[in-house]
């Protein structure tokens, strides 16, 4: 009886957890409205302050904007409107050419084209005004401000994560978690100097990846597996580039043993791969009856998984009926492809032992897998990979693509000319074989992801902060490894930095190192090839060129130290 009074007694101060007196009685709800308010008209000011800002630096900066990248993204785009946009990558004269743009990107320029010939329909070409140029900065504008909107979501989550696991159960959590933080984060992305150039001073394009990138990942925070690979995807198809910082997304739950979230997240990269690219694929009668058939074995399958009960026979002639249905009869490719159809069909039967909430997923990926395979069994267009993606990774054999490179490439080539050529034989450690440099910076990169990933996953289980760290870390690190880097391509170091600043001040010095290299290798690029600007100010730079690759190198260990080292537990 004592014990079940003493049980009685407890209940009530239970039920007070996260409810303090004297935490309600020092925040009146009328101090935490103004405090709202507040930071609202903050916001509001920011915001506002920065569209100006953005207006601002394109138009002072008229007459010393580089061409050559607008300038032949509005010509494909009007090549693609002629043509036709799912046309153009099987045009005669194309293959070889200087289009590398991905699918997505050509898309939106052809949009652009399509938009200005309807205000002016004698337009030929760009010219360096702000009237025709205004569609591109409006679309850096909003990806720089979702962008900045998911910073302050991403913070503000990992913030309150790890002060739940932290704070004793009994006290309750402080107002405002992570807002401050949230809030410094997003406006420093918001106001990133190297951010602004690139996408109003430059201008580029660049940015559209960092949006699809911190969305991605603000998802898979959330456990919305599917919808961070459509993610990754989408900003993948709109920059290749995306492909380089987004593996350590992953990894991640690779290494944190959460095998459902791998299959969501393939299943997601996958489909929405499937979907973008399926005009481009420019199927006919052949395939598009063998997808149909496919969808119908599919189809079948679904007594199967779904556990129905349903006599044995049926479900054998469902079976018979599907590997009749899936056999690609009319295709082109090797004997050995033709059996591809079957084992999908087979896999998605072996999804009965998988939770029902996964199922919807393996049926996904197995419709996308069954749009890819029609390049390979029946010959459905590939240009849009072999010139969209694989060309631009291809035709710049150099150790860099622009000047203004802080990294070790520039280091080696230009300060101690160890290693002049990407192409070059070095002596793999401890192996005794010879690689090339790009295949060993490759494989430096790629152990420097996959701790990065472990990292991760270390500090999602413990619901640390440092996890933004290991997030990060990547794309500062494939700018400072990798060769064929051009100097604006520490844009993306700069603008992801801005996850740096929810963790600690020392890591929001880093973010600020990490910008200000940014931006001062894009005003070298800038002046190196139109030299307009002051002698002296360049001349200041360029005896710093290529040697604040150091800082970036030592900025890269710090991010690597902090991305894998656990935060000693206080007991």
């Amino acid at each position: 009886m004592e014990k079940g009074s003493d049980q009685a007694l407890e209940l009530p101060v239970l039920s007070q957890v996260g409810r303090d007196p004297e935490m309600a009685r020092a925040w009146p709800d009328w101090l935490r409205w103004c405090i709202v308010g507040l930071l609202v008209a903050i916001a509001s000011t920011a915001i506002y302050y920065g569209l100006q800002l953005r207006e601002y630096a394109f138009v002072s900066t008229t007459g010393y904007h580089f061409n050559g990248d607008v300038n032949n993204g509005f010509e494909w785009g009007q090549r693609g409107k002629a043509t036709g946009l799912f046309q153009i990558y099987d045009a005669r004269g194309v293959a070889g050419s200087n289009l590398d743009y991905t699918p997505l990107r050509l898309a939106v320029v052809t949009a652009w084209v399509a938009w200005e010939q309807r205000i002016d329909p004698n337009i030929r070409g760009w010219s360096d005004s702000y009237e025709i140029t205004s569609p591109m900065l409006h679309l850096n504008t909003l990806a720089e401000l979702v962008s900045s909107v998911f910073v302050f979501l991403l913070i503000r989550m990992w913030v309150i994560r790890m002060d739940d696991a932290n704070r004793p159960i009994d006290s309750s959590p402080r107002p405002f978690r992570g807002v401050i933080q949230g809030m410094i984060g997003a406006a420093f992305l918001w106001f990133n100097p190297a951010v602004l150039w690139d996408g109003h001073c430059w201008p580029q394009w660049d940015v559209w990846v960092v949006p699809f990138f911190v969305a991605a990942l603000w998802l898979a925070c959330v456990d919305w597996w599917f919808a961070a690979g459509a993610c990754i995807v989408v900003g993948a198809f709109l920059k290749g580039q995306m492909l380089l910082g987004a593996p350590v997304l992953i990894l991640w739950p690779l290494f944190s043993f959460r095998f459902g979230a791998v299959l969501r997240l393939i299943s997601g990269l996958t489909f929405t791969t499937a979907v973008v690219v399926f005009p481009w694929m420019r199927p006919e009668r052949p395939e598009m009856t063998w997808y149909f058939s496919m969808l119908v074995g599919l189809a079948l399958t679904i007594p199967l998984v779904f556990n129905w009960r349903i006599h044995w026979s049926l479900l054998l002639g469902s079976g018979i009926a599907a590997a009749i249905f899936v056999w690609p009869w009319q295709a082109i490719g090797s004997p050995q492809m033709h059996f591809l159809p079957l084992l999908i069909v087979a896999g998605v039967s072996l999804a009965r032992i998988l939770p029902r909430r996964v199922v919807p997923h393996v049926y996904a990926l197995a419709i996308g897998l069954t749009i890819l395979l029609m390049m390979p069994l029946y010959g459905a267009s590939s240009s849009w990979y072999a010139i969209g993606f694989e060309h631009g990774s291809m035709k710049y054999d150099g150790m860099l693509t622009g000047g203004g490179t802080f990294n070790l490439a520039a280091l080696l080539s230009r300060s101690w000319r160890t290693v002049v050529d990407p192409n070059e034989l070095l002596h793999l450690p401890f192996t005794g074989r010879l690689v090339t440099y790009r295949v060993l910076m490759g494989l430096i990169y790629a152990i420097c992801v996959a701790l990065c990933a472990i990292g991760a996953a270390i500090h999602d289980r413990r619901k640390d902060v440092r996890f933004l760290v290991a997030m990060a870390a990547p794309w500062t690190i494939f700018y400072v490894l990798m060769v064929q880097m051009h100097g604006r391509y520490l844009l993306w170091g700069a603008a992801m930095s801005a996850l740096l600043i929810g963790v600690s001040f020392g890591m929001g010095f880093i973010a600020i190192i990490i910008s200000i290299i940014a931006f001062l290798g894009m005003f070298l690029n800038q002046y190196t090839i139109y030299r307009y600007w002051d002698s002296t100010t360049v001349r200041t730079i360029q005896q710093v060129h290529p040697h604040l690759g150091w800082m970036l190198l030592l900025a890269c260990a710090v991010l690597l130290y902090m991305a894998i080292l656990p935060r000693s537990r206080v007991t």
